[in-house]
């Protein structure tokens, strides 16, 4: 209940992911004086003890069948949870109008592509902390021996100013994850000058080696290919009345499975996602970009264990059910042999 009701209000300020991350996804939660277990930690608690009681404790026999079902659907409902927690991956689909795609970009995860000659050094990081592990510091190292990794930002930017020239900024992490850009600050071993790598002007750049040949650097989200096609066909935007504040969005797409060759239309709306498979797309966003073009944003959540819940919860509502009925049928033969007494 404390974790819920803390959660909700971190989430109202820092936004659905960061309280994700700091409440459901964490062992210890350590905020100022508020000291919490985080979700997992009671996951794995209540996992531990419902495993030890079925060895351990369990009063195996016929009249408890019901109640060893419905202890398995539970400790099957964790299950479920662990393994959407650790090998679910999530991601994000930006299509306009008329237009079709089946790549997606991760939502956290971003790399960076360095280019020389013939080779590609491919180097790839999250932004949901704030230091680089080493070894994406040792990566850089040797991929870019003539520059020195120096700060790294999960949300910056890079400004050109009259007086004081280029400076880099971090800005706060912003609520809807998917807008914060890394920002990666090197500098030149010669000349000392500060190289910036970001997602807006510097998002490629180019660097002298010391025989002079040249690397170019590209920062970019981390893209994986989808199993069908999705063109977005309309968009449209509820306002609530006499205001500029959206109560709905709502997407027509086609999709386009890349096997059969199949095309059919579906709409998704932000109670309302559709399904193929191991994937779930939710309607994320709407906006309308620099040309004047509507486009429809689409959070991706593959989960092979997608499933689990619903077997988990039919176990046990079934455990339950026989547990009731063998009560019931206990009490009524009870009943009428008393009857008869």
């Amino acid at each position: 209940m404390l974790l819920i009701f803390f959660g909700t209000l971190y989430q109202a300020e820092h936004g659905l992911y960061l309280a994700q991350k700091k409440f459901f996804d964490s062992l210890i939660i350590i905020d100022g004086l508020l000291v919490l277990p985080g979700v997992v930690l009671i996951m794995w608690l209540a996992f531990i003890n419902l495993t030890a009681f079925l060895i351990f404790k369990f009063n195996y026999s016929w009249s408890k069948l019901g109640l060893f079902i419905s202890h398995l659907g539970l400790v099957t409902l964790l299950l479920g949870g662990f393994y959407t927690l650790y090998y679910s991956k999530e991601s994000l689909i930006t299509v306009r109008e008329g237009e079709q795609t089946n790549k997606a970009a991760d939502y956290y995860k971003w790399q960076v592509r360095i280019l020389e000659k013939s080779s590609e050094i491919i180097i790839p990081f999250e932004i949901d902390s704030k230091n680089l592990s080493n070894g994406v510091k040792a990566s850089f190292e040797k991929a870019l021996p003539t520059l020195r990794f120096e700060k790294f930002y999960p949300n910056g930017q890079v400004f050109e100013t009259p007086f004081a020239g280029t400076i880099a900024k971090e800005l706060p992490l912003a609520k809807d994850f998917e807008q914060n850009q890394p920002l990666l600050i090197f500098t030149d071993i010669q000349s000392k000058e500060k190289v910036y790598l970001d997602d807006f002007n510097y998002k490629v750049l180019t660097s002298k080696n010391s025989d002079g040949t040249l690397n170019q650097m590209i920062l970019e989200r981390v893209v994986s290919e989808l199993p069908i096609s999705i063109r977005l066909e309309d968009v449209r935007r509820d306002l609530h009345p006499n205001t500029q504040v959206a109560k709905a969005y709502a997407s027509t797409i086609s999709v386009l499975d890349e096997g059969s060759k199949l095309s059919r239309k579906v709409e998704i709306s932000m109670n309302k996602p559709f399904r193929y498979k191991d994937y779930t797309f939710f309607q994320s966003s709407y906006g309308i970009d620099s040309d004047g073009q509507e486009f429809s944003s689409f959070a991706v959540v593959k989960n092979a264990g997608r499933l689990v819940p619903y077997i988990a919860s039919f176990l046990t509502t079934l455990g339950l059910i026989i547990h009731f009925i063998m009560q019931f049928l206990k009490f009524s033969r009870q009943r009428s042999l008393g009857g008869i007494a």
